[in-house]
């Protein structure tokens, strides 16, 4: 059963002999260094930025000419370590990232760097990390130090973000790795991502050894031994190989190291070796055998689209020509090197390591996510699946000639798999976006400005899914813009943010718009009417009370608005049709035609802990869900199915599953089979001082009307900023029960009083005559600025309107 735990319950009194033992190695880490170092000395005046001088192991430095030195054609497998750092939100991912990095010598000494790798301007700001960044450190253990090994070992790490909006990452970091490091915070214990993460480590496609580490051991209030006792309980590790560390202080930074280099493997362990051959054919076996995995890449002003890859076969260098599988593009490599801590060009990559490509792309749709990097020219090969790497054994026969290359090999083996060359890797899973919203440009003429900054920016994070009609989405009011799914609301609003600051492009976000149905009735010969469907993709488009057609509605709906499936509606809506794209806009569906509407629902799947299945169960009820099966999975996780409307999914759904569950829920839906069923709907209007903002409407169902109406108010009144003049706003509902009445029903109105100037300040006594006449003066003149003033509304108003289910 999984425990609910927390540091306010479940926790027992640290254990004295741990804390006692802490605290002698914290006064001899400061005496010591301060003998060392006069220029390290701590200093107690509480600063964050001394913080260091508490550090008491020994930094392994390697200089730049040393590294550069190395010989990396023939860097051995068993010298290199890849890894991942994985916890819950808060749990010190990153302050050891920096510790270690530090230790290797990878960082300059007597330096403090808070987050090394939270490079991002949002994530210092908010603290948290949101992009999976890679740096690789070298260690000089004690058999580099002792002489038996000519090379120190090569550390390639990867801190990974905390927050479940950013598990993609995650995922595709482990792909990368041999092994992992998951953190538990001593004084909070197991949480919902601790979980999460261990079961990302089982999905991968090949074993991650998994190093439990229990941080910040030097809190007040931590309990070590709780957490090592809850570690071996829920996921099987034995008490003995759970480790203790402090980033902060440096406990136990040294025996984490080592254990390292002991417990994590080498690449070698999952790849399938390649054949005992002389030097020479085998250095031309490892180049034309080339497997390399893309599992990162972003967008560099001077170098163009930079790649992250892990070699799983063969070797590149500088100069070598090579393709992407998907594309079947031929690049040549302009450089190629490590990440110590930033872009160090080494001139060549060997199997099992991970470091950086510059192909000299041209766009950044070409770096694809999850692309396998293959040589141009390969030779046949004997491919040994990697499950079966326990049941052969090898020999080999190579020949070699000037006039062509060739290899020839025999395994004795029953599992193998001819290749003429080499196969592709095993992508990741495309992220399944739990968020839509519709980005817009500030004005039309930021269109493409809009669309680069896209591309670069989902260069980098793959997991936001762009609709493939990338000018499909469009607004009367806002114009044309692209439609965007992210895995959370945090998710869109570090993108947004992103956006700005990175790119210097202002965007709106507005709620997306679900493609409804309508159906309607046609006058047909004989006056018998006929039934068809047409597409209502925007809330302007909501029938109205008359037809708003220069020329009569059906002439418009003959020669425009037919439309039986939604592709075809689209089409008409494009770009490449702007009659069609003006005619839209200009006509309105009467609602004298209106039979009914409908609306898309999609299939999903929640996997929730059995404590929270009625909270659960009344949510996906609240959103009109229909619950088509649930099965228990395990004693304490069950499994629901429901249909769930997709206007009631697509925008904050995931956010309130998580809260209700505290992140221990997982969603899952496809949205390729839509089903249309027949629905009430109706549209929410704001009004401010009684003018309709269009930008600002909606379309929800009747029975989430008046709730939504009003809380958008409430979140209008507080981001709209104060004016010269007073500002009314107004929420109301147009069509609300049977969706053919065209009136505005008010629902909830909000004052945002006027900025006002003591226009009193200078009478001093006097007749109270003068003060009344001055504040009418004022009264009248802002009755003026009202009538003819106007309200400009920031980004925040229309993520208002998205948050306001």
């Amino acid at each position: 059963m999984i425990p609910r735990l927390s540091a306010a319950r479940g926790f027992r009194k640290p254990d004295c002999k741990i804390l006692q033992s802490f605290r002698r190695f914290s006064s001899s880490a400061s005496s010591g260094i301060a003998d060392a170092n006069p220029d390290m000395s701590p200093m107690h005046d509480g600063s964050k930025s001394n913080v260091a001088a508490e550090y008491t192991f020994t930094r392994h430095h390697l200089d730049a000419d040393f590294i550069a030195s190395l010989p990396w054609t023939q860097y051995p497998l068993q010298r290199i370590r890849n890894l991942s750092i994985i916890a819950h939100i808060d749990h010190g991912k990153s302050t050891l990232a920096d510790r270690l990095l530090e230790f290797c010598g990878t960082l300059p000494v007597g330096v403090r760097h808070q987050q090394y790798l939270d490079k991002l301007q949002v994530e210092k700001e908010r603290g948290i990390t949101v992009k999976a960044q890679t740096a690789s450190m070298f260690f000089k253990d004690p058999l580099y130090d002792a002489g038996k090994q000519q090379l120190p070992c090569l550390i390639n790490l990867i801190d990974c973000p905390g927050h479940i909006d950013f598990h993609y990452e995650v995922s595709r970091s482990l792909s990368a790795c041999e092994g992992a490091l998951l953190l538990v915070d001593a004084s909070q214990g197991i949480q919902a991502q601790t979980i999460a993460n261990y079961e990302k480590t089982l999905s991968v496609s090949h074993p991650i050894e998994l190093l439990p580490v229990i941080t910040k051991c030097d809190l007040p209030h931590a309990d070590p031994e709780k957490c090592r006792e809850d570690l071996s309980h829920m996921f099987g590790f034995n008490p003995k190989d759970i480790l203790l560390c402090s980033a902060k202080s440096g406990f136990g930074i040294d025996t984490l190291v080592q254990a390292i280099l002991d417990r994590i493997p080498d690449p070698e362990r999952d790849m399938p070796p390649f054949i005992d051959v002389s030097k020479k054919a085998a250095a031309e076996v490892e180049k034309k055998a080339l497997q390399a995995l893309l599992f990162d890449s972003w967008y560099d002003s001077y170098r163009g689209v930079i790649c992250l890859v892990r070699l799983a076969h063969g070797m590149i260098t500088k100069g070598d020509s090579v393709m992407c599988a998907s594309t079947k593009k031929a690049y040549v490599v302009q450089d190629c090197g490590i990440l110590y801590p930033e872009l160090f060009s080494t001139g060549v990559l060997l199997r099992g390591q991970v470091g950086f490509l510059c192909l000299g792309m041209k766009t950044t749709r070409e770096a694809r996510v999850g692309d396998t990097i293959l040589a141009t020219s390969s030779v046949p090969v004997q491919y040994i699946e990697p499950s079966y790497l326990e049941n052969f054994t090898v020999s080999s026969n190579v020949s070699a000639s000037n006039s062509s290359q060739s290899v020839s090999t025999t395994v004795a083996a029953q599992n193998l798999k001819e290749m003429t060359s080499m196969p592709v890797l095993p992508g990741f899973r495309a992220a399944i976006p739990m968020v839509y919203a519709s980005l817009f440009p500030t004005s039309g003429e930021d269109l493409d400005v809009l669309r680069t900054a896209l591309d670069k920016l989902t260069l980098n994070d793959s997991s936001v899914k762009l609709d493939t009609r990338m000018s499909t989405e469009s607004n009367p009011v806002l114009g044309v813009g692209f439609r965007a799914g992210f895995l959370g609301m945090l998710h869109l609003d570090v993108f947004v943010t992103r956006l700005r600051q990175e790119f210097h492009v202002d965007s709106i976000v507005a709620s997306p718009t679900v493609p409804y149905k309508v159906l309607v009735d046609l006058p047909g010969e004989g006056n018998i009417k006929t039934l068809r469907e047409l597409m209502l993709t925007s809330p302007q488009e909501f029938p109205t009370g008359m037809s708003q057609a220069g020329e009569p509605w059906v002439q418009y709906v003959k020669q425009w608005g037919i439309a039986t499936t939604m592709e075809e509606s689209i089409r008409d809506r494009s770009l490449d049709n702007p009659d069609a794209q003006s005619g839209r806009c200009d006509a309105m569906i009467p609602i004298s035609v209106v039979n009914s509407f409908l609306e898309p629902r999609v299939d999903i799947s929640v996997v929730a802990p059995v404590e929270q299945l009625g909270s659960v169960m009344q949510l996906c009820e609240e959103r009109r869900g229909e619950r088509t099966a649930m099965s228990y999975l395990s004693p304490v996780r069950v499994l629901l199915k429901y249909s769930l409307p997709m206007s009631e999914l697509i925008t904050d759904f995931f956010d309130a599953l998580q809260t209700i569950t505290s992140g221990y829920a997982s969603l899952d839906y496809d949205l390729s089979n839509l089903k249309y069923e027949k629905t009430a709907l109706c549209k929410v209007v704001v009004l401010l001082n009684g003018e309709e903002v269009d930008a600002l409407s909606s379309l929800c169902h009747p029975s989430h009307a008046e709730r939504k109406a009003k809380r958008l108010a409430e979140k209008l009144r507080d981001v709209i900023p104060r004016q010269m003049f007073e500002v009314v706003v107004q929420t109301g509902v147009v069509g609300k029960g049977d969706g053919l009445r065209g009136g505005v029903k008010i629902i909830a109105r909000e004052r945002i009083a006027a900025l006002r100037k003591d226009v009193t300040a200078k009478c001093y006594g006097g007749d109270i005559t003068r003060k009344r006449k001055l504040l009418e003066k004022q009264k009248e003149s802002k009755k003026r600025m009202k009538r003819v003033g106007s309200v400009e509304l920031s980004n925040d108003a229309f993520l208002a309107v998205l948050s306001s289910h």
